[in-house]
């Protein structure tokens, strides 16, 4: 397991020590409201290491990609509607090229954040053959608690907030919310109902 190594400067936390225009990136960053929470992720190609974070605008995150030999540096800005990759080669001049996603499904970043806002709950998603028991066990595991469940069928979602947290991957997944806010990621268990209510009591506190 890698453990990244932060340094803090001006107020940012980086994940990687020394690489070029530095200082520029990490304006950059700090103007993005990127967060603290960078997580590594698979190097896109060979010689080049990322990390990836999420940003305090629900819906946009930031990956970081630095040249392990040329210590050239790039920052991928992501949202479900644009995705905008800047790199520094000429530190002053940064480039930036857009790309727009080839698909975008019709559970947005704005339709997440307004059904979780304020509430507690779990979304679910569910294969395209999903098996109705166990949805019924859901609903009922949610009821119970007075939390609220949201459906979220394969292949209809674009949320970046969604595929950040690992959905999209494997059906069924389950990914909790608590007071309005995501869990960084998806929860882990075994489809059993005794062991999601294990885990859900002692995620938002047992039933009264």
């Amino acid at each position: 397991m890698i453990f990244p190594i932060f340094l803090a400067l001006s107020g940012v936390s980086l994940p990687v020590g020394e690489f070029l225009c530095r200082p520029q990136i990490e304006k950059f960053l700090q103007d993005q409201n990127a967060t603290t929470k960078w997580v590594r992720v698979p190097d896109p190609e060979v010689g080049v290491v990322a990390h990836r974070a999420p940003t305090r605008s629900f819906g946009r995150w930031v990956e970081l990609r630095v040249a392990t030999a040329s210590k050239n540096a790039g920052v991928i800005v992501v949202t479900d509607t644009n995705t905008r990759f800047h790199s520094w080669t000429d530190c002053d001049h940064p480039v930036v090229e857009n790309k727009t996603p080839a698909k975008s499904g019709s559970i947005t970043d704005a339709k997440i954040q307004s059904q979780i806002s304020g509430a507690s709950g779990i979304i679910y998603l569910k294969a395209e053959d999903a098996n109705e028991n166990e949805k019924a066990m859901l609903e009922n595991l949610a009821r119970q608690r007075k939390l609220k469940l949201i459906s979220v069928p394969e292949d209809s979602f674009s949320s970046i907030e969604l595929k950040m947290r690992g959905a999209g991957i494997e059906f069924p997944a389950l990914l909790l919310f608590k007071n309005g806010k995501l869990e960084d990621r998806l929860l882990n268990w075994t489809g059993e109902a005794e062991d999601l209510s294990s885990r859900l009591d002692s995620h938002f506190g047992r039933r009264q």
